[in-house]
């Protein structure tokens, strides 16, 4: 089975108002990269449509990379 893993957004987008130092586009690109291994370990085949935390490809890139997979 293949997933791909889209953490969405780009660095420093889309801060918490509760909690200041939570940015959901840092947050997600790190789960990502902490799910990545454990799934690729149970046998999964994994992709992330982000390589680099920089990265914001938009969201018809991802669904065509997601799509290609």
């Amino acid at each position: 089975m293949i997933i791909v893993l889209d953490p969405g957004h780009t660095k420093g987008y889309n801060h918490s108002n509760v909690v200041p130092e939570y940015v959901e586009g840092d947050r997600m690109f790190t789960y990502a990269y902490i799910l990545k291994p454990k799934l690729e370990a149970a046998g999964f085949v994994v992709y992330v449509t982000r390589d680099k935390i920089d990265d914001d490809p938009s969201l018809r890139e991802r669904g065509y990379f997601a799509g290609q997979k």
